[in-house]
């Protein structure tokens, strides 16, 4: 029949499974953001884990634990590093007050510079280990946000107690402030 023409579409969820199982490259239509390639491993990863689990609350639980403990080994030498820099902060500081009468641009300022690299050689500490392991868990952080902030399986997924549905805020307001009780408790053992 000329003029004529036909067209597929889907309607439904953006459930990742459906889309995959309908075509493949429906799966697109999910936005994943720029961390796609790391949100999709997390999302099956989380089905996965609700396969065994069978509350989505409680899934992410134990993902959490998973990642933490993945990129323990990371955390844990960019703490090492904090801790070292932290014991060199009063031969620092005495450097930093010999040359704080120069200028930036004066080059006694270069000798102060050469001076702490100097000490950081001599000490063995790489000032920069402290920040670059965190600087690569940081991708795994967002993508894993946004994995839940996209994923639909989460909607009318019921936790435990007052939260019958994972996708809304919590109405008493009671995650919030163990959080917030949480990070105070973090802060005070630091």
């Amino acid at each position: 029949m000329p003029g004529s023409f036909s067209q597929r579409f889907f309607l439904g969820p953006k459930d990742f499974d459906i889309l995959r199982d309908v075509e493949p490259q429906l799966v697109r239509a999910i936005d994943f953001g720029m961390f796609a390639a790391l949100v999709v491993p997390l999302l099956l990863a989380l089905k996965w884990i609700n396969g065994f689990v069978h509350n989505y609350g409680w899934s992410i639980v134990v993902l959490t634990i998973l990642i933490n403990l993945v990129i323990f080994p990371l955390r844990h030498r960019s703490m090492v590093s904090m801790r070292k820099m932290q014991s060199l902060q009063p031969e620092i500081k005495s450097i930093q007050d010999r040359y704080a009468k120069y200028k930036l641009t004066d080059a006694e300022r270069q000798k102060m510079n050469q001076e702490m690299m100097a000490l950081y050689k001599q000490k063995g500490v790489n000032p920069a280990s402290g920040c670059v392991p965190m600087l690569l868990t940081m991708p795994v952080l967002f993508a894993f946000y946004q994995m839940l902030a996209s994923s639909i399986e989460l909607r009318g997924a019921p936790f435990m107690g007052w939260i019958h549905d994972l996708s809304k805020m919590d109405p008493y307001y009671v995650t919030p402030l163990i959080m917030g009780a949480t990070m105070f408790w973090q802060q005070r053992m630091m």
